[in-house]
């Protein structure tokens, strides 16, 4: 509601199309940074973090059963950060990553 009133960065989210994503489309608190139909999708961060992070989910053809149409999904998380607090929030996620999946 503050968001709204004061417009913030919460009036602008949403997509021009819910079937066809495009660069700089906004999927919650994520802005798509870059698109490779059917192989790549980069996402940046836009929530309150020390430092950025992205996610990027990439598709390639599996090579367990070749005679299936069945693709692998590999999910990358990136942060980076200058800060003291931020070096130290990262490291933690790390460790704890398995909690938060």
């Amino acid at each position: 509601m503050i968001d709204r009133i004061l417009m913030g960065v919460g009036t602008s989210r949403g997509r021009k199309s819910y079937s066809d994503l495009q660069i700089n489309d906004v999927i919650d608190f994520w802005r798509v940074e870059d698109l490779k139909p059917n192989e790549m999708l980069l996402l940046r961060a836009e929530m309150k973090l020390p430092g950025k992070a992205w996610l990027k989910f990439t598709s390639t053809p599996s090579t367990r059963n070749p005679g299936k149409n069945q693709n692998r999904l590999t999910i990358q998380a990136f942060f980076t950060t200058r800060s003291w607090w931020g070096k130290y929030t990262g490291i933690f996620f790390c460790l704890f990553i398995d909690l938060f999946l």
